[in-house]
Protein backbone atom coordinates (compact mmCIF):
# COMPACT_ATOMS: atom_id res chain seq x y z
CA UNK A 1 0.00 0.00 0.00
CA UNK A 2 1.27 3.54 -0.58
CA UNK A 3 0.66 6.24 1.59
CA UNK A 4 0.19 8.78 -0.95
CA UNK A 5 1.73 12.84 0.49
CA UNK A 6 2.90 15.53 -0.74
CA UNK A 7 7.11 16.23 -0.40
CA UNK A 8 8.71 17.23 2.58
CA UNK A 9 9.33 20.80 1.96
CA UNK A 10 10.12 22.37 5.15
CA UNK A 11 12.92 20.21 6.51
CA UNK A 12 13.39 20.70 10.09
CA UNK A 13 16.68 22.88 10.40
CA UNK A 14 19.06 23.12 12.87
CA UNK A 15 22.31 24.75 14.35
CA UNK A 16 25.54 22.77 13.96
CA UNK A 17 25.26 22.39 18.18
CA UNK A 18 21.77 21.89 17.88
CA UNK A 19 19.38 19.30 19.55
CA UNK A 20 19.40 16.10 18.64
CA UNK A 21 16.71 14.91 16.40
CA UNK A 22 13.35 14.35 18.78
CA UNK A 23 11.25 12.09 15.98
CA UNK A 24 7.81 13.09 18.28
CA UNK A 25 8.73 16.25 17.60
CA UNK A 26 10.86 16.59 14.93
CA UNK A 27 12.83 18.84 16.97
CA UNK A 28 16.41 18.76 15.14
CA UNK A 29 15.40 16.50 12.48
CA UNK A 30 15.81 16.76 8.54
CA UNK A 31 14.98 14.60 6.03
CA UNK A 32 17.52 11.40 6.75
CA UNK A 33 16.50 11.34 10.23
CA UNK A 34 13.33 10.10 8.80
CA UNK A 35 13.56 8.03 4.94
CA UNK A 36 14.57 4.59 4.72
CA UNK A 37 12.64 1.54 6.34
CA UNK A 38 11.99 1.17 9.44
CA UNK A 39 9.72 -0.23 12.24
CA UNK A 40 6.55 1.62 13.57
CA UNK A 41 8.54 2.76 16.17
CA UNK A 42 11.69 4.20 14.01
CA UNK A 43 13.80 1.92 13.94
CA UNK A 44 15.99 2.01 10.93
CA UNK A 45 17.14 -1.34 8.99
CA UNK A 46 20.62 -1.33 7.39
CA UNK A 47 20.67 -0.86 3.76
CA UNK A 48 23.23 -3.42 2.28
CA UNK A 49 22.95 -3.20 -1.38
CA UNK A 50 21.84 -1.36 -4.15
CA UNK A 51 21.29 -1.32 -7.83
CA UNK A 52 20.36 0.97 -10.44
CA UNK A 53 18.67 1.07 -13.91
CA UNK A 54 18.19 4.31 -16.16
CA UNK A 55 16.36 4.31 -19.28
CA UNK A 56 16.44 7.85 -21.12
CA UNK A 57 14.09 8.82 -23.96
CA UNK A 58 13.42 12.71 -24.26
CA UNK A 59 11.86 14.37 -22.44
CA UNK A 60 11.56 11.98 -19.81
CA UNK A 61 13.94 9.81 -17.73
CA UNK A 62 12.90 6.38 -15.61
CA UNK A 63 15.04 5.54 -12.76
CA UNK A 64 14.43 2.11 -10.80
CA UNK A 65 16.33 1.83 -7.70
CA UNK A 66 16.60 -1.74 -5.93
CA UNK A 67 17.74 -1.67 -2.61
CA UNK A 68 17.82 -4.51 0.06
CA UNK A 69 17.66 -3.99 3.59
CA UNK A 70 18.78 -6.39 6.66
CA UNK A 71 16.41 -7.59 8.89
CA UNK A 72 18.01 -8.49 11.99
CA UNK A 73 14.99 -8.82 14.26
CA UNK A 74 14.37 -12.47 15.88
CA UNK A 75 10.30 -11.80 15.39
CA UNK A 76 7.92 -10.75 12.78
CA UNK A 77 8.09 -7.17 12.72
CA UNK A 78 6.09 -4.34 10.58
CA UNK A 79 7.62 -2.26 8.35
CA UNK A 80 7.30 1.03 6.89
CA UNK A 81 9.50 2.28 3.81
CA UNK A 82 10.07 6.29 3.88
CA UNK A 83 11.41 8.03 0.40
CA UNK A 84 11.75 11.08 -1.09
CA UNK A 85 11.65 11.75 -4.96
CA UNK A 86 12.79 15.44 -6.76
CA UNK A 87 9.29 17.58 -6.64
CA UNK A 88 8.82 17.27 -10.50
CA UNK A 89 9.16 13.36 -10.60
CA UNK A 90 6.43 10.91 -10.04
CA UNK A 91 6.34 7.78 -8.47
CA UNK A 92 5.28 5.02 -11.11
CA UNK A 93 5.40 2.05 -8.74
CA UNK A 94 7.11 0.83 -5.65
CA UNK A 95 7.36 -3.19 -4.23
CA UNK A 96 8.74 -4.74 -1.63
CA UNK A 97 9.34 -8.75 -1.80
CA UNK A 98 10.99 -11.20 0.56
CA UNK A 99 11.06 -15.04 0.58
CA UNK A 100 8.28 -15.70 -1.61
CA UNK A 101 6.32 -12.82 -0.90
CA UNK A 102 5.30 -9.55 -3.17
CA UNK A 103 3.93 -6.52 -1.92
CA UNK A 104 2.51 -3.66 -4.68
CA UNK A 105 1.77 -0.14 -3.77
CA UNK A 106 -1.75 0.92 -4.64
CA UNK A 107 -2.23 4.75 -5.15
CA UNK A 108 -4.43 6.19 -2.48
CA UNK A 109 -5.95 9.87 -1.67
CA UNK A 110 -3.48 11.55 1.52
CA UNK A 111 -6.94 11.35 3.93
CA UNK A 112 -7.60 7.49 2.86
CA UNK A 113 -3.81 7.21 3.92
CA UNK A 114 -3.90 8.92 6.80
CA UNK A 115 -7.54 6.95 8.08
CA UNK A 116 -5.26 3.90 7.20
CA UNK A 117 -2.52 4.75 8.91
CA UNK A 118 -4.30 5.51 12.03
CA UNK A 119 -5.69 2.09 11.90
CA UNK A 120 -2.60 0.02 11.28
CA UNK A 121 -0.59 1.99 13.86
CA UNK A 122 -3.23 2.25 16.55
CA UNK A 123 -4.04 6.05 15.78
CA UNK A 124 -0.60 6.71 16.01
CA UNK A 125 1.40 8.20 13.04
CA UNK A 126 5.31 6.66 13.49
CA UNK A 127 7.53 9.37 14.70
CA UNK A 128 4.60 12.54 12.97
CA UNK A 129 5.56 11.33 9.94
CA UNK A 130 2.08 11.43 7.62
CA UNK A 131 1.85 15.43 9.24
CA UNK A 132 4.85 15.49 7.62
CA UNK A 133 4.17 15.14 4.53
CA UNK A 134 6.75 12.03 4.09
CA UNK A 135 5.65 9.57 1.19
CA UNK A 136 5.67 6.44 3.03
CA UNK A 137 4.95 2.68 1.65
CA UNK A 138 3.55 0.39 4.29
CA UNK A 139 5.44 -3.33 3.40
CA UNK A 140 3.35 -4.89 6.03
CA UNK A 141 4.86 -7.81 8.89
CA UNK A 142 8.22 -9.34 7.75
CA UNK A 143 9.54 -12.21 9.65
CA UNK A 144 12.20 -12.53 11.94
CA UNK A 145 15.59 -12.81 9.71
CA UNK A 146 14.19 -12.48 6.11
CA UNK A 147 15.91 -9.39 4.11
CA UNK A 148 13.74 -7.11 2.25
CA UNK A 149 13.51 -6.28 -1.54
CA UNK A 150 12.26 -2.54 -1.99
CA UNK A 151 11.78 -1.55 -5.87
CA UNK A 152 10.62 1.57 -6.97
CA UNK A 153 10.66 3.38 -10.39
CA UNK A 154 10.72 7.20 -10.59
CA UNK A 155 9.43 8.97 -13.99
CA UNK A 156 11.69 11.98 -14.43
CA UNK A 157 11.93 15.11 -16.39
CA UNK A 158 14.94 16.02 -18.49
CA UNK A 159 16.79 19.43 -18.35
CA UNK A 160 16.78 21.50 -20.78
CA UNK A 161 20.11 23.52 -19.96
CA UNK A 162 20.20 27.21 -22.01
CA UNK A 163 17.27 26.21 -23.94
CA UNK A 164 19.69 23.87 -26.27
CA UNK A 165 21.11 20.56 -24.17
CA UNK A 166 19.45 17.69 -23.28
CA UNK A 167 20.37 16.98 -19.42
CA UNK A 168 20.28 13.96 -17.57
CA UNK A 169 21.09 13.73 -13.90
CA UNK A 170 20.74 10.66 -11.58
CA UNK A 171 20.29 12.90 -8.65
CA UNK A 172 18.04 15.99 -9.99
CA UNK A 173 20.75 18.33 -9.37
CA UNK A 174 20.72 19.91 -12.68
CA UNK A 175 19.00 23.61 -13.55
CA UNK A 176 17.84 24.64 -16.66
CA UNK A 177 20.55 27.37 -15.99
CA UNK A 178 23.64 25.43 -14.94
CA UNK A 179 27.18 25.99 -17.19
CA UNK A 180 27.90 22.72 -17.61
CA UNK A 181 31.41 23.02 -19.09
CA UNK A 182 32.62 24.68 -15.92
CA UNK A 183 30.61 23.52 -12.77
CA UNK A 184 31.93 21.48 -9.88
CA UNK A 185 30.50 18.05 -10.01
CA UNK A 186 31.29 17.27 -6.42
CA UNK A 187 28.47 17.65 -4.13
CA UNK A 188 26.55 14.75 -3.27
CA UNK A 189 22.40 14.80 -4.06
CA UNK A 190 20.41 16.89 -2.10
CA UNK A 191 17.44 14.39 -1.99
CA UNK A 192 18.51 10.84 -3.06
CA UNK A 193 21.06 11.13 -1.09
CA UNK A 194 19.36 11.34 2.18
CA UNK A 195 17.84 7.82 1.64
CA UNK A 196 21.28 6.39 1.36
CA UNK A 197 23.05 8.27 4.24
CA UNK A 198 24.30 5.90 7.18
CA UNK A 199 24.58 2.75 4.57
CA UNK A 200 27.16 -0.15 3.86
CA UNK A 201 27.14 0.98 0.60
CA UNK A 202 29.86 3.21 -0.24
CA UNK A 203 29.21 2.71 -4.43
CA UNK A 204 26.52 0.14 -6.35
CA UNK A 205 26.82 -0.13 -10.20
CA UNK A 206 24.24 2.38 -12.41
CA UNK A 207 23.28 1.22 -16.21
CA UNK A 208 21.99 3.31 -18.16
CA UNK A 209 20.44 3.68 -21.87
CA UNK A 210 19.93 6.42 -23.84
CA UNK A 211 17.60 5.57 -26.63
CA UNK A 212 16.94 8.86 -29.42
CA UNK A 213 15.28 8.65 -32.77
CA UNK A 214 16.87 12.08 -34.36
CA UNK A 215 21.03 11.45 -34.80
CA UNK A 216 22.40 11.18 -31.79
CA UNK A 217 25.17 13.36 -31.52
CA UNK A 218 28.52 13.24 -28.66
CA UNK A 219 27.19 12.54 -25.18
CA UNK A 220 29.00 13.83 -22.38
CA UNK A 221 29.72 12.53 -19.20
CA UNK A 222 31.53 15.09 -17.24
CA UNK A 223 30.96 13.30 -13.78
CA UNK A 224 32.26 10.29 -14.24
CA UNK A 225 33.91 10.41 -17.95
CA UNK A 226 32.26 7.02 -18.52
CA UNK A 227 32.59 5.65 -22.00
CA UNK A 228 29.30 4.87 -23.95
CA UNK A 229 28.61 2.09 -26.20
CA UNK A 230 26.63 3.28 -29.36
CA UNK A 231 24.47 0.81 -31.71
CA UNK A 232 22.03 1.33 -33.86
CA UNK A 233 18.17 -0.10 -33.80
CA UNK A 234 16.27 0.81 -37.34
CA UNK A 235 16.31 4.52 -36.63
CA UNK A 236 16.82 4.35 -33.03
CA UNK A 237 20.37 5.24 -32.06
CA UNK A 238 20.86 3.60 -28.55
CA UNK A 239 24.19 4.46 -26.26
CA UNK A 240 24.56 2.84 -23.03
CA UNK A 241 26.86 3.31 -20.10
CA UNK A 242 28.18 0.81 -17.37
CA UNK A 243 29.90 2.32 -14.14
CA UNK A 244 30.31 2.40 -10.46
CA UNK A 245 28.27 5.67 -8.39
CA UNK A 246 27.93 6.53 -4.87
CA UNK A 247 26.86 9.49 -3.19
CA UNK A 248 30.25 12.50 -3.62
CA UNK A 249 28.73 13.15 -6.77
CA UNK A 250 25.89 13.38 -9.16
CA UNK A 251 25.94 11.22 -12.64
CA UNK A 252 25.04 13.72 -15.54
CA UNK A 253 25.02 13.57 -19.61
CA UNK A 254 24.62 15.84 -21.15
CA UNK A 255 23.96 15.49 -25.27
Amino acid sequence: LLLAGTIAQEAQTQAEEGPACNTETGVGCDASDYLGLRTYDGQALNLIDISSVVFIEAPYAQIQHTLVYENNFDEPTDLVFYYNKPEDSIIANISASWDNRDVEAELISQEDAENIFSKVAGNQNPFNIIARGIPAFVVGTVPPGRDVRIQYTIIQPLTLVSNEVWAFSLYSSVAADDDFRTREWNSSADWYGTLLEGSNVSEWTLNVTLSSRPVLGPVLNPTHNAVGVRTQEGNRTIETWTTSIGLDKDFVLFW
